[in-house]
């Protein structure tokens, strides 16, 4: 979960951010804010009307490994958006 959200669930006045998908798999324990009036959803984020959003990039230093270019396809698959969208990200070709 990392310390920052567990810090923010433990603390009712704290405010910090975390990813859609920590988000989602906290509900309930978090309160994802409004900007502007706009919610947080996975369209609005995709639709950028939720502009304080940023993607997640995968890097690494020199060429991708065997293993690594496998890894990289898995998260192109449709079983690897299956895994990613059922724990509360948006997957990465949407």
């Amino acid at each position: 979960m990392g310390a920052l959200v567990e810090k923010i669930i433990e603390n009712k006045n704290a405010i910090g951010y975390a990813s859609f998908g920590i988000t989602n798999q906290n509900a309930g324990k978090l309160t994802p804010l409004k900007v502007d009036g706009v919610e947080p959803t996975k369209a609005n984020i995709l639709n950028k009307s939720y502009y304080i959003s940023r993607p997640l990039i995968i890097m690494k230093k020199g060429e991708l490994t065997k293993t690594e270019k496998i890894f990289v396809d898995l998260l192109k698959s449709d079983e690897g958006k299956k895994v990613i969208k059922s724990m509360g990200f948006i997957p990465v070709s949407e």
